[in-house]
């Protein structure tokens, strides 16, 4: 999630409920209300703590960015990390407006099922909230409620999943620097059992989102102190809220109230990317303004909301970047527990030129020096690509930071540098007519990047093909139908826990759960290991094919016949031309009986088909 906007002083302004009107929109073509189309090819107090201070050594300078060709990548040609996707939209790109000039995504999430869940706001009507629903596909989700909250103002900063599919959105107002926070059920219309009808107000803003185990909810974001004389410009402070599930103050948090505000950051500062790490701490990414310039600035709390002093010393990692203007910071949390934190930043001041930040933080909160240089790997952008929105994490390590006019993408490995494998040395452009750029980015269960933003006067989303590295994909035939799966028996990742012997009758079939995406690459193997119960194998055809997640569409791989033979176990080789590429198939094997009698199986960790050199998920 990414906080667009730099953190601005506000007119002073009582802090005041706001009054929200909810338009359900219509979807289709023939709305009068819609349109949905696709595009064409330091501190106050004390003493200071020190700063960590950059030294700008080793700049790399990125003279052009590439333009991304649109090609279409057909099942015997393994795509390009970052070809645009050709399944996606109209050659990967779907542009959505509702007939409002100046709309523009501004965050997205996807679902366990594909579906993206986005936030747009539309700058003629005085921004707002309009969230939509799309299809894997990009087109709209005909299920799903398209909802105006139409309030002037109100901004759409970040959204969250919860594990039973409502929806959390997390606004600010712009005029009077409150936050909403509102949930909505799966099918887009308002949660009346959270909050006030769906919606908690809170004094300070609702900048970004991140939802625990337990269901509490952790909001990032500024409060903002009216000035107390006509030449006092006010103070906008640090603040992380905490709620229970149902919208109300989790009121042992913090510093009671279900709050923490940390005046010690000085009188500009704000919380823009909050993450809840595996043990239950809270790591909360932002900036700090004060008289030397532009701060990065990390906290670390622990479950109940103090300061963890585990963490830099006192819980509060500064980086300071002598002097200038800095962009909010978008940040993300690695396996290993090391935090990556990106923003851009100006020297001069807001009309740049601008450079890309990207640190990485150890677990203690010092730099890591084994990541680009003593930490930090800093970036000379182009005009178009100086504003750094977002940022993620790929399955394999590699980061991929987003932003720009038009659409830029960076991806960096695991150690900080450019990865010369995507684009044009490691940068990414895609260009839209009418201008454009991005504010967000998130990355799919099958490793595809999905970037939302703005494209002339619509929202666009843009999903890029990223190819994950061949594996070895090992599924163990049950000897029954497990729950959630098709009809039939199942195979999967998980091995029997003892061997059975059963009569599975003469042309039993199993599906892989779950379904696969991915391409059997050429040279890719298909074997069927079966054991051969009381020392023979009776004669029988093995038949591999795919099918849709119902068990249904079936489209045959290969198949192979074996004679009457003795043996302690057999390995079948299906023949399957490859490449072969599947999107959100089952495997389906069947094993045939050639005799008259049931088949005879014995079940267990020596019971399975194995395809090797498979590219995708599982």
């Amino acid at each position: 999630m990414r906080d667009d906007f730099p953190l601005v002083r506000p007119a002073p302004r009582l802090f005041t409920e706001s009054l929200m009107t909810v338009t359900h929109l219509q979807e289709g073509p023939d709305s009068p209300g819609s349109q949905a189309h696709s595009a064409s090819p330091g501190r106050e107090n004390g003493n200071p703590k020190p700063r960590k201070t950059l030294r700008w050594r080793g700049l790399v300078s990125v003279a052009a960015l590439a333009a991304v060709a649109l090609t279409y990548t057909q099942a015997v040609t393994r795509a390009a990390d970052g070809d645009l996707d050709p399944t996606f939209g109209n050659g990967g790109k779907v542009l959505t407006g509702f007939r409002s000039p100046g709309f523009f995504g501004t965050d997205m999430a996807i679902q366990p099922d594909g579906k993206i869940v986005a936030t747009n706001a539309s700058q003629q009507n005085g921004l707002g909230i309009i969230l939509t629903r799309h299809l894997p596909d990009g087109s709209l989700d005909p299920n799903f409620v398209t909802v105006n909250i139409d309030t002037p103002n109100l901004l759409a900063m970040d959204v969250a999943l919860q594990n039973d599919g409502k929806i959390l959105v997390g606004a600010r107002n712009q005029d009077s620097f409150t936050g909403h926070l509102l949930r909505f059920n799966v099918d887009g219309t308002l949660d009346a059992s959270f909050g006030s009808n769906g919606t908690v107000t809170l004094e300070s803003t609702c900048d970004t989102i991140a939802i625990q185990p337990d269901g509490k909810i952790v909001v990032g974001g500024a409060d903002f102190s009216p000035p107390n004389t006509p030449s006092d410009d006010g103070f906008i402070h640090f603040e992380v809220v905490r709620l229970n599930p149902d919208g109300s103050r989790d009121l042992p948090f913090g510093n009671g109230g279900g709050s923490v505000k940390l005046l010690q950051l000085g009188r500009l500062a704000e919380a823009n990317s909050v993450h809840i790490q595996p043990d239950g701490r809270i790591v909360v990414a932002g900036l700090v303004f004060n008289d030397i310039g532009a701060e990065i600035v990390v906290v670390r709390f622990t479950a109940d909301g103090s300061l963890d002093t585990t963490f830099d010393g006192d819980g509060i990692a500064l980086t300071n970047f002598g002097g200038g203007v800095s962009f909010p910071v978008a940040a993300t949390l690695q396996s290993d527990g090391k935090i990556l934190v990106t923003s851009a930043y100006s020297a001069i001041g807001p009309a740049g030129p601008f450079r890309s930040v990207l640190a990485r933080y150890n677990v203690d909160g010092s730099l890591d020096a084994d990541f680009g240089t003593d930490g930090l790997v800093l970036l000379n952008l182009n005009p178009g690509a100086q504003f750094v929105r977002a940022l993620a994490l790929q399955a394999d390590g590699k980061i991929v930071q987003v932003g720009g006019d038009p659409f830029t993408l960076l991806r960096f490995d695991t150690q900080g540098a450019l990865d010369p494998t995507f684009g044009t040395n490691g940068v990414l452009t895609t260009p839209i007519e009418g201008g454009s750029q991005a504010t967000d980015i998130a990355i799919q269960r099958d490793g595809r990047l999905v970037v939302i933003g703005r494209a002339g006067n619509d929202t666009a989303i843009i999903r890029y093909q990223i190819q994950p590295p061949a594996h070895t994909l090992t599924f163990f035939l049950h000897g029954r139908d497990i729950p959630g799966t098709v009809g039939g028996l199942t195979m999967n990742e998980t091995a029997p826990p003892a061997q059975i012997l059963i009569h599975v009758g003469r042309d039993p079939s199993w599906f892989s759960a779950p379904t696969l995406n991915g391409t059997f690459l050429a040279g890719s193997s298909v074997q069927v290991v079966l054991p051969c119960s009381f020392g023979l194998s009776l004669p029988k055809t093995v038949r591999l094919a795919t099918t849709n997640p119902h068990g249904k569409d079936e489209q045959l791989l290969g198949q192979v016949t074996e004679g009457l033979r003795f043996c302690q176990t057999q390995t079948l080789t299906v023949p399957v031309a490859t490449p072969a590429t599947l999107s959100d198939r089952r495997l389906k094997l069947t094993i045939k009986s050639s005799g008259a009698i049931d088949l005879p199986l014995r079940l267990g960790s020596q019971t399975f088909l194995r395809v090797t050199n498979f590219a995708g998920t599982p």
